[in-house]
């Protein structure tokens, strides 16, 4: 790569990062800016302000497990240490989360393609809309990227002489389950890619590290789930709605008709739970809220009957392709329609870039191309019985598009791939 083309992509990625720089002065203290999407945003705010009051995980003085306690500790602590303006300064920190996420892709793609990889790879980290659009949310997706992006440069670091892989993998997919529910599917990547790297008495202690850590991290909301919930082995009580919703309303839109007809039909819904005010005193604990709108998914998934596909086929569509940002967006202004619909261009090439990897990845690195196929079918697999759309595929997928688009930094004939280059004996370099 020539100087002229690095100074390109340098100047790129600085274009990418001064994009999330203008969005988080503009959004400054505001829980929710005009152009946010992210309604679940009051909801970890508010769970950080019981926390700090000494409620704990609670709504209206009845705990919770409806979300995962890492986001609402991390904005307890910064309302601690920042004080009334600390949602700007949540926004700084996630800023710096985008630029480490930014920065363990480089590093994965300059372990498959080279250097040139990495600037590519760091490119489009930068450049992606839906990474630029989330980093300024008060919402999970900032963090979750950044260990995403962290869990898959272990996988791809992972070698027979690696230490530590286990523990450091069980490491990161604790963090990652303590953010969010939905990574309870990286422990299945990560143990498939611990088979294909060490064999006997190594594959055992390492799979044994990766559950102990796992475990260490994990047993602190387990014990205090099966303690207020009332001895209950608990990981989630979200699990229930997120099945209302797959059936239900599909894409999870808290505006739509179908979110409507769920609270006419089932008795409530998410934001009733959510609250500190009078009327959660109502329901009863989540628990048994969660009981009984698993009944109700399975009765509506039952009654969809040979409706079921096409219901999928939309829902892959929506996590696939973004088909939500282009035709479910009729209440949002011309401007943003217009915004997210260019987005969607976008992904769809970085989409192309990262299949076009994948395949190029098959041809030297079969194992690792069948991990990283199989991380993208385990998460989309976890999703197909819940709400699907762009939103809750970015902290999982993007990143390793981005990775797998760094090929283009060495697209030519006759090239060897730094993966391969390291193993050679060779002084140079050069079989």
């Amino acid at each position: 790569m020539s100087k002229r083309q690095k100074f390109l992509l340098v100047s790129l990625i600085l274009i990418g990062f001064a994009a999330r720089l203008g969005l988080i002065v503009a959004a400054g203290n505001q829980v929710r800016p005009f152009w946010s999407g992210g309604s679940d945003s009051y909801a970890y705010v508010l769970l950080a302000e019981n926390i700090t009051a000494g409620k704990g995980l609670s709504y209206a003085g009845i705990p919770t497990a409806f979300r995962p306690p890492a986001y609402p500790l991390f904005l307890a602590v910064c309302r601690h240490v920042f004080g009334a303006r600390y949602i700007f300064w949540v926004r700084v920190l996630q800023f710096l989360a985008a630029i480490g996420a930014a920065w363990f892709c480089a590093m994965t793609s300059h372990k498959l393609w080279g250097s040139s990889g990495g600037y590519v790879t760091a490119t489009c980290f930068s450049l992606t809309p839906t990474l630029i659009f989330l980093n300024s949310e008060i919402l999970t997706e900032s963090l979750a990227i950044l260990l995403t992006s962290l869990f898959l440069y272990l996988i791809v670091s992972a070698r027979h002489e690696s230490r530590w892989t286990g523990a450091q993998l069980g490491g990161v997919i604790g963090a990652s389950m303590l953010l969010r529910f939905n990574a309870v599917a990286l422990p299945f990547v990560a143990l498939w890619r611990l088979f294909q790297v060490f064999k006997g008495e190594r594959l055992l202690k390492e799979a044994a590290w990766l559950c102990l850590f796992l475990s260490l991290l994990l047993s602190p909301w387990f014990a205090r789930n099966w303690i207020v919930f009332g001895h209950k082995f608990v990981y989630s009580t979200l699990s229930g709605w997120g099945l209302v919703l797959g059936i239900y309303s599909p894409q999870g839109r808290a505006d739509s008709e179908e979110y409507l007809q769920i609270k006419k039909t089932l008795g409530w819904e998410q934001s009733e739970i959510e609250t500190n005010g009078r009327d959660r005193l109502k329901f009863g604990p989540e628990i048994e809220l969660n009981r009984q709108a698993v009944r109700f998914a399975a009765r509506g998934w039952r009654q969809a009957g040979w409706a079921v596909p096409v219901v999928l086929m939309r829902k892959l569509a929506d996590f696939w392709l973004s088909t939500d940002q282009l035709f479910s967006i009729s209440t949002i202004s011309f401007i943003q329609r217009t915004l997210r619909r260019s987005g969607v261009a976008v992904y769809w090439i970085l989409l192309l870039c990262g299949a076009l990897g994948l395949l190029r990845l098959y041809k030297f690195d079969p194992l690792l191309a069948n991990t990283l196929l199989w991380y993208a079918i385990v998460s989309t697999l976890l999703y197909l019985p819940f709400a699907m759309n762009t939103r809750l595929r970015v902290s999982c997928i993007e990143p390793a598009l981005c990775i797998l688009a760094g090929f283009l930094g060495q697209f030519r004939s006759g090239w060897v791939p730094a993966s391969e280059r390291e193993s050679l004996q060779t002084p140079d370099g050069v079989r």
